[in-house]
Order: structure tokens, then C-alpha cells, then sequence
């Protein structure tokens, strides 16, 4: 799926209040984005919900955002997900599969 025109205009603005340190409005100019899967936008809602930037943290919404970036090809989100599973933050603990992350990211370098 290619975005363009609206969608980068959008991430953009997103972009810019996460710099001005307005969240909310962050959020609701990725959200839409993320759900259509736009893997930077899904990114920065993994990264929300992880942190707990503009909202409660919820380790199973940040899991379930990186995990659709991850499974994109995401470099970065693959690796905050392996830690997801290391740790069992969001999602059950799992060795395995982090295991088995790291060694698909190691044949893609």
C-alpha cells in the first residue's frame, strides 16, 4: 500500500506536536494513519503506548502497533518487539520467538 499526499501531510503534523509536546493531537494525526498501516505511524503508537507519552501506558496496544510494524520489515519496531517478548511486557514471555526475531534480522543485515 503506497501513502502519499494526505497521509505524509498528516504524519507531518503529527510530527510536528509531538515536538510542541502536544500529544493528544500527536495521537489523533497517527492513529488513523497507524490503522491503515502506515508502519511510521504505527511506530510512534507503539512508541506512545510504551512510554505512556499523552496516555496511560498500555504495553498491549504498544505490542500490538510494533508487532504490525515488525511484521512489515521494520528494523526498529523488531527490535522493541523482541524486547516485548524478552521481557513479557505486553504480550506473553517468549524466548522462542525472540530468538527466533533476532536470527530473521540477522540474514536480512
Amino acid at each position: 500500500m503506497a501513502f502519499i499526499g494526505a497521509t505524509n501531510v498528516d504524519f507531518n503534523d503529527g510530527i510536528r506536536y509531538i515536538n510542541q509536546k502536544e500529544y493528544e493531537k500527536a495521537f489523533n494525526e497517527f492513529k488513523p494513519l497507524a490503522d491503515q498501516g502506515h508502519v511510521p505511524s504505527q511506530m510512534n503508537m507503539g512508541w506512545m503506548h510504551s512510554m505512556g507519552i499523552g496516555r496511560a501506558i498500555n504495553k498491549e496496544l504498544a505490542f500490538k502497533y510494533y508487532k504490525e510494524a515488525a511484521d512489515k520489515g521494520n528494523k526498529h519496531a523488531q527490535h522493541h518487539l523482541g524486547n516485548m517478548y524478552s521481557y513479557g511486557d505486553g504480550t506473553k514471555k517468549d524466548r522462542y520467538r525472540v530468538l527466533a526475531r533476532e536470527s530473521l534480522n540477522i540474514k536480512s543485515d
